[in-house]
């Protein structure tokens, strides 16, 4: 019987910066998140033969984060998490055909500040309208039709038979994790590609008075 040949480990990394404003309460002990945005910062690959991860992946690792702005205090840590992860994958995969073994790493930073009353800053989310998500396309992901891939709202691969939505600017979600996304905020998690809004869609028949024009 041949030996089935090394597979390919690829590593996603996807750095995100969370805003988030909180109040603190007499009646609580913990702050109250009263708003929060997410947004991808960064998006970097590493592929290297699973022969080769052990003796390559520290210089790589060390090199995609530091390039990524992530501090070294920090680099330690998500080598472990990355190594326990591949090692799993590995074990799982042995005597397999797997040609790739995809792991996405979700590197957060998040920023902090105290949300008083009346405060104009409170940054308010704006959801996509319903009839801009259900006229969004719909696909079955199909291994060895379609690359593979990772929806990064889960950091969940995709696998054969997954329903998966394909955004206006091209990018590939899972339809149950891109239709919540959407009806809290209309911006593509990876690009920032604005879909249309309810908010557009109330105010549109406002602007759209005798004698004015679209340009």
């Amino acid at each position: 019987m041949d030996q089935l040949p090394a597979p390919t480990i690829k590593l996603s990394f996807f750095l995100t910066d969370i805003y988030e404003q909180y109040v603190l309460l007499s009646d609580f002990d913990d702050p109250i998140v009263v708003s929060e945005e997410t947004f991808l910062i960064d998006e970097r690959c590493i592929e290297v033969a699973a022969c080769d991860y052990e003796e390559s992946i520290c210089e790589l690792l060390c090199e995609t984060l530091t390039a990524m702005g992530v501090s070294e205090d920090n680099h330690e840590r998500i080598g472990r998490q990355v190594d326990f992860e591949v090692q799993h994958r590995l074990e799982t995969s042995r005597g397999t055909d797997t040609a790739t073994i995809v792991i996405p790493t979700r590197i957060s930073r998040t920023f902090s500040e105290e949300y008083e009353d009346g405060d104009a800053g409170l940054r308010q989310p704006i959801p996509a309208s319903k009839s801009s998500i259900d006229g969004l396309a719909r696909i079955v992901f199909h291994v060895g039709v379609q690359d593979p891939g990772i929806c990064t709202v889960c950091l969940k691969e995709f696998e054969d038979g997954d329903d998966l939505i394909q955004m206006p600017c091209s990018h590939l979600y899972h339809q149950h994790c891109i239709v919540e996304w959407l009806m809290s905020s209309h911006l593509c998690p990876l690009c920032r590609y604005q879909m249309p809004t309810t908010q557009l869609c109330e105010d549109l028949p406002q602007l759209l008075v005798p004698g004015s024009e679209l340009n």
